[in-house]
This record gives structure tokens, sequence and C-alpha cells, in this order.
């Protein structure tokens, strides 16, 4: 298991370095004069634009460039998340659900037996794992916006970011909630 878990790490570490633009006979940094017809060099670098690599620098330069285009477009450069306003909210649906499921123990109210404890772990554990699928799905798309293979809007960002946020808040109530189980695990 800790193999597996090793050899994903480096695959995500070293899967999105840098990203050959489109050379259609697969030459990376081509110096000058270049091996094809195809040789393009805008920047004045004397390597091929087809084929250059785009570093991590440019690419955050392209996401401070994003960021001043962004503040062009809306006037301001605070965004705005709702940030506090998602905690509170995901505290207060928590608290009512571990208030259900101490009512339904209490009551015994035949119509609420789906209540369980063990339900609403399931219900927040698919909460966990949609928010982390959608926040790495829209982050893998602003990667990709980023390198150049896509066009996103900050639509995508804005998805990100609540997801996120979402992700944050019940992860940290998962981990709070089932501590114990991972002190368990490390010191097996």
């Amino acid at each position: 298991m800790k193999k597996l878990f090793v050899i994903l790490i480096l695959f995500i570490f070293f899967a999105f370095p840098a990203k050959a633009y489109d050379c259609p006979f697969g030459y990376i940094n081509d110096p000058f004069p270049g091996n094809c017809s195809r040789y393009v060099d805008e920047d004045g670098n004397n390597i091929c634009d087809n084929g250059q690599v785009l570093a991590f620098k440019d690419a955050i330069n392209q996401l401070e460039q994003d960021y001043v285009d962004n503040v062009a477009q809306t006037g301001s450069s605070n965004k705005g998340y709702y940030f506090w306003q998602i905690v509170v909210l995901l505290l207060i649906i928590y608290g009512f659900t571990e208030y259900l499921v101490l009512l339904v123990k209490e009551t015994k109210i035949k119509y609420l037996r789906y209540i369980t404890k063990t339900n609403i772990n399931r219900f927040w554990n698919c909460v966990l794992l949609i928010s982390f699928l959608v926040s790495a799905l829209t982050g893998m798309f602003r990667i990709f916006h980023m390198l150049g293979y896509l066009q996103t809007s900050y639509k995508v960002v804005d998805l990100h970011v609540y997801f996120s946020i979402i992700l944050l808040v019940v992860g940290l109530i998962h981990i709070l909630k089932h501590w114990r189980y991972f002190i368990s695990i490390i010191k097996k």
C-alpha cells in the first residue's frame, strides 16, 4: 500500500511539470534554424515555439496575467468567495444532522428510522467525495488551461474555490470525528 501511495505521489508530481506545444513532428525545444519547415520563433529565444516547453515559471506568469485580467474586468481584486458563510452553513447543516440522529434515538419515530449514525456518516462521506471530485476536476481544468491545452472561464475557478472550501470544512469535520481511527493507522 505504501509503494502504491509513493508511486501515485510521484506520478502526480511528474505528470504535469511542463507542456510541449503542438509540434507535429514531436520536436521539443528545437533550436534555430529548426529541423522542419514549420519553425516559428515569435518570442525571439531561438527555440521553435511549436515544440517549446512551457515551464512552471511561464505558468505562474500566466496565472498572474489571468489575475490582472480579472481585476481589470471586475474592477476589484477582492473576489469574495463567501468563505465564512459557507463554513457557517456547513457547520449548521452538520449540527442539524447530528441533532437528528440524537432525536431519532430518543423518540423512536418509525418514519425516521433511516436516519441512523451510519447513514449520516455515509451522507457526509458522499459530500466529501463529491467535493473532492469536483475540486480535483476543476483544478485539472485550470492546469490544462495554464498549459494551453484547454480554455476555461472564471466560473471554473469559482467552482473550484467553492468546492475546495466544502472539501476543507467537511474534511476537517471528518478528521476530527474519526481521529482515533487515523491515530490507530499511524501506530501500526
